[in-house]
């Protein structure tokens, strides 16, 4: 390598000192994305695997609450 002037010296160590501060600040974030896309995923699988059957069963209850109820008036206003 060659020499260079204390005080060009000293700026390239302190660019390589920020360079590598920024490096450690990428590596943070990326783990902190990398983090929040896991638990994202894990909240999609968890409504994937349970709120959607349970919505379709309540559903499922829904009509057949309407069904019975329809029914029910039917035979009251036929039979009576």
């Amino acid at each position: 390598m060659f020499c260079l002037p204390a005080e060009q010296q000293a700026e390239v160590d302190n660019f390589r000192i920020e360079m590598l501060d920024k490096r450690r600040e990428l590596r943070e974030v990326q783990r902190s994305l990398r983090q929040d896309v896991e638990t994202l995923q894990r909240d999609v699988r968890l409504i994937n695997i349970w709120a959607v059957p349970v919505l379709i069963a309540l559903l499922a209850i829904i009509l057949a609450v309407v069904r019975r109820l329809r029914r029910a008036r039917y035979h009251r206003t036929v039979l009576h």
